[in-house]
């Protein structure tokens, strides 16, 4: 029932968590943080918006209409003035109130079905966006709306919190060779997702050349080496204009033994981070070179 001008599809309600059944546990550590639900109430639209994006919404001719935010809260709403030309007989107008959560509520003083009423709404967020209401003879509804920028934001605070306790709570990664297969590969992916060496390993000087597949720009961030495997991260950046599922990826990095992602999605321009590991055998003892 409301849309937002050229807006992408969003797909953070769309995981693709397909991680092979070994790795379900760590992935669980890793993606604690990573990740935030945009579900939404019963009834509610969502609208995802940058800053200075088109809200289009249809408002109820009878009953009220909320509009309540996601990481941000609502301040104000000025409209714009009526278009009485034509001499109409009912001039469009609604009145506006926000409650001490920011909740945002319409309703229509006058107006026939049809009629549109302009302006801009403000946050408190210091967000302003551009407005365009269409009365129309519907149920009170309720729009859900979320700003990437404040978003965003929530997420990188929740990945700070989520790796700080990640160190608190782990013990030091080490390579243990009498460990299962599970616990072992485990501690590798955290250590990398932590930025550090497991114990145990070389640090080799990872290759910078950047390479493109598809419109994704790839590079090696750091390498690592042991006696029988290595372990790389990679840095990714969306080339493209559309959204990708990291997933689809998972073939751009064969061989390997494992592989895990930063992030479920990657907007246009958007940079994360693929975590590898991959066997070596007597014939990579100069390594492999981040390739």
């Amino acid at each position: 029932m409301c849309k937002l001008t050229d807006r992408l599809n969003d797909v953070w309600d769309q995981r693709a968590r397909n991680c092979l059944p070994w790795l379900s546990r760590m992935s669980v550590a890793l993606m604690a943080g990573l990740t935030i639900s945009t579900a939404s109430p019963a009834l509610a639209d969502t609208i995802l918006l940058n800053e200075g994006d088109k809200i289009q919404a249809d408002l109820s001719l009878k009953y009220p209409t909320r509009f309540y935010f996601k990481h941000d809260a609502g301040a104000q709403l000025i409209f714009n003035e009526p278009d009485t030309a034509g001499g109409k007989d009912i001039i469009p107008k609604v009145a506006a109130t926000v409650d001490e959560k920011g909740d945002v509520y319409l309703s229509v003083v006058s107006g026939t079905v049809g009629q549109k009423v302009a302006g801009f709404l403000t946050t408190q967020g210091g967000r302003t966006y551009v407005i365009e209401l269409t009365i129309q003879n519907i149920d009170a509804d309720q729009v859900e709306i979320i700003s990437r920028e404040a978003r965003d934001k929530a997420e990188a605070a929740r990945l700070a919190e989520a790796q700080t306790d990640l160190e608190d709570d782990l013990e030091v990664v080490s390579w243990r060779r009498a460990a299962t297969h599970h616990a072992t590969m485990s501690d590798l992916m955290r250590a990398l997702y932590r930025g550090s060496m497991p114990e145990g390993f070389k640090s080799r000087r990872p290759s910078r050349q950047t390479q493109t597949k598809d419109g994704v720009l790839r590079q090696t961030e750091s390498h690592y080496l042991a006696d029988n495997v290595e372990a790389l991260t990679f840095e990714v950046t969306n080339g493209n204009d559309y959204l990708l599922n990291p997933e689809l990826m998972k073939m751009w990095f064969r061989p390997y033994i494992a592989v895990a992602f930063a992030t479920d999605s990657l907007e246009p321009g958007q940079t994360s981070q693929v975590y590898v590991l991959r066997a070596r055998v007597s014939s990579d003892a100069g390594g492999t070179n981040g390739r």
